[in-house]
């Protein structure tokens, strides 16, 4: 007598619950519990098997509150191991270690913690990269953001800053409220076009196009690709999540290839990141060797 597939799918399903809960359970008193103390650091027990000891994020509170708690119930250590869902983190609390590490040992932190998928152009920046990309990428990219260029980019920053005053005075002129966050997001917006690859967005002036792009790259797609990519990267890697969208990638590619073809036919250059970038492509397409990395930086 044969039994009837709907009636063993409530058993399968519960013999797969169990085998993910013992799956867990191990991982949690092995890997998760006992991975700082076999190291000798002091670490905050894990609250809850999955998302260890950010559990602050089933209640919906962003990483600035998660960070203020954590920094509060570890007052008096240098240092302290956490458990950011599956990944361990070491939480850095003293000064002078934080100075060291950002500046003399650098080139041994050049691991943001975040995961990119291999064929996502956006997601190959200094942000994302690990290894000896991230190492190529900054010993390029340096130059861009010494002290000669950083100062060249102030007068684009005085200039959006003022535009910004004048509109903050005529929205208190005419209106009763306004929306700081949008904004501040045109105003970012200016800044970052103008400086990275010399366009002007004129977000402040209502221009929608970089606007509406900036929205859908701030928006739940760029939240879900930061929240899997930093603590489920398996799961990242497995659906292949991009950076953003695939229309924002798109406009990107687009306009970032008009300014090329652009600066080639007028023979112009600015100094700012992209300039830099192309002159890298250019630079190893004359070498005829390695031009497949800078074309994917690109």
């Amino acid at each position: 007598m044969s039994v009837p597939y709907s009636d063993l799918l409530p058993l399968l399903l519960l013999g797969v619950v169990c085998v993910v809960c013992i799956y867990l359970w191990s991982v949690s008193q092995w890997r998760w519990w006992y991975y700082w103390r076999r190291r000798g650091v002091p670490c905050l027990k894990p609250v809850l098997p999955i998302v260890g000891n950010m559990y602050d994020l089933l209640l919906l509170k962003s990483l600035p509150d998660i960070s203020n708690r954590i920094y509060k119930v570890t007052r008096g250590l240098p240092y302290v191991g956490i458990y950011a869902c599956h990944t361990p983190v070491l939480y850095v609390r003293d000064l002078d270690l934080i100075a060291r590490m950002c500046v003399r040992d650098f080139n041994h932190f050049e691991d943001r913690g975040f995961h990119f998928n291999i064929g996502d152009s956006l997601g190959r920046n200094l942000i994302h990269q690990n290894g000896q990309d991230w190492r190529f990428s900054r010993s390029r990219l340096s130059p861009c953001f010494n002290i000669a260029r950083v100062k060249s980019m102030l007068p684009a920053m005085l200039e959006k800053s003022a535009n910004l005053v004048g509109k903050f005075k005529n929205y208190l002129t005419h209106k009763d409220l306004i929306e700081v966050w949008d904004v501040s997001l045109r105003y970012s917006t200016d800044v970052l076009t103008l400086c990275t690859i010399g366009v002007d967005a004129q977000c402040l002036d209502d221009r929608h196009e970089f606007r509406k792009i900036s929205k859908q790259m701030l928006g739940i797609h760029f939240i879900y690709h930061v929240f899997t990519g930093c603590f489920f990267p398996t799961v990242h890697k497995l659906l292949g999540t991009p950076v953003a969208k695939a229309s924002v990638t798109e406009f990107f590619h687009h306009v970032i290839q008009q300014i090329i073809d652009h600066r080639k036919e007028k023979k112009n250059e600015n100094k700012d990141v992209l300039q830099a970038l192309i002159d890298l492509k250019e630079e190893f397409t004359t070498r005829e060797t390695g031009a497949n990395i800078p074309g994917k930086i690109v």
